[in-house]
């Protein structure tokens, strides 16, 4: 008994003896663990859990621009900071056109682009719409914009040159009396009102060409805005099928024509106010 107790005692012993050996190289490693830990959190692990890589464009890229695989960077941006439907990987766009201008080094969306191929099936052409079918179109009109036709009859259009004429009549005879000048002032703003009343949507399509008398296609010369071109607009060719154009050239036979408008990815068209 008595050596059996010794022998328990032995053991106690080592196990102290280990322990005390063991305790400060598990407290060593411990802190140098954390210290790695620390390192890794500041160097990548904020990044990992914090931050997105993100592909942007190196440069700006213009309105109508073909997307190239060299044409990308990333940059990191927080993931409470990112937009909805970004692109997370830039193949997805590689070979798509550029709807609208893109700044270098931001977010990319994917309405940002579109497919450069105007002719979606065998149905839809190209064609021109002929210059007497137009009585106004917009200046600041690019390939691919969405333009809305507007039908003018020829009793407006009637109208409208004798409105022109009221006014010119009104100037002319200042020295009448005040009774007169509020006639015609009131015969214009009714003129005005039908008018403006006979104006009706009909038919959407896409811009396929604008060109100038020297059948150059008008681009804006600014890469943001349209405020300047490098020519102005002769010729306007859409796309539509055989039963558009059936129908647009029904309208005209009638006397009408078309004022266009043009949406440029914006909630608002923007009308022509100046004949062409």
């Amino acid at each position: 008994m008595f050596s059996s107790r010794l022998s328990s005692k032995n053991f106690q012993v080592k196990i102290k003896k280990y322990v005390g050996f063991l305790i400060p190289i598990l407290g060593i490693m411990i802190i140098v663990s954390l210290a790695l830990a620390m390192w890794w959190w500041e160097v990548d692990g904020r990044q990992r859990a914090f931050y997105v890589d993100v592909p942007v464009f190196k440069n700006d890229i213009k309105r109508g621009e073909l997307i190239k695989d060299d044409m990308f960077t990333t940059v990191k941006y927080e993931k409470d900071q990112l937009i909805d439907n970004y692109i997370k990987e830039q193949k997805k766009i590689i070979g798509l056109e550029a709807k609208q201008f893109i700044p270098k080094n931001i977010q990319l969306d994917v309405h940002f682009f579109e497919s450069p191929d105007l002719l979606t099936d065998e149905k839809h052409m190209n064609w021109k719409i002929p210059n007497e079918w137009i009585y106004s179109i917009p200046n600041s009109l690019r390939r691919k914009d969405q333009i809305v036709f507007y039908e003018i009859d020829a009793e407006s259009m009637n109208i409208k040159d004798k409105d022109k004429k009221i006014q010119i009549d009104a100037t002319s005879k200042v020295s009448e009396d005040t009774e007169k000048r509020q006639v015609l002032i009131t015969q214009i703003q009714d003129e005005k009102n039908k008018l403006q009343g006979r104006n009706v949507s009909i038919y959407t399509a896409v811009v396929s060409y604008v060109k100038d008398s020297a059948n150059r296609e008008v681009v804006s010369t600014s890469p943001v805005d349209r405020i300047d071109a490098n020519s102005t607009i002769k010729d306007l060719e859409i796309i539509a099928t055989k039963e558009d154009m059936d129908l647009l050239s029904a309208i005209v036979s009638k006397g009408s024509k078309f004022i266009i408008g043009y949406n440029d990815g914006g909630s608002a068209i923007n009308e022509s106010k100046n004949s062409k």
